[in-house]
């Protein structure tokens, strides 16, 4: 029944946004390619590590890996593609300024 319940309120939430935004998804598709690929790269680094190293040394490893080829490439490609996703970070967390490249309230 709350499967039902879920779906029925996710339809009207979807009519509600669209009433309210023109284009709710618009401009959405690099963006969501962009942390798609990051996910995907730190998931392979991070399985690769532990089938190699098995146990609390290689889960530590991996988790640390993949987090850091995850956030790297997310950078790398906002800066190469100019998504903007490092000037939405800083909006919403400006002490992270100095360290993402930008200031903030000021959109790349």
């Amino acid at each position: 029944a709350w499967i039902l319940a879920v779906a029925v309120d996710q339809v009207f939430a979807f009519v509600f946004v669209r009433q309210v935004l023109d284009r709710p998804l618009a401009g959405l598709a690099r963006s969501t390619f962009a942390i798609l690929a990051a996910s995907t790269l730190g998931t392979l680094a991070a399985w690769a590590v532990e089938s190699v190293l098995p146990g609390a040394q290689g889960l530590l490893l991996s988790v640390g890996l993949a987090v850091s080829i995850t956030g790297l490439t997310i950078w790398w490609l906002d800066r190469r593609l100019g998504l903007g996703l490092a000037a939405d970070v800083v909006r919403v967390y400006p002490p992270l300024a100095p360290l993402l490249g930008g200031s903030p309230g000021v959109r790349a």
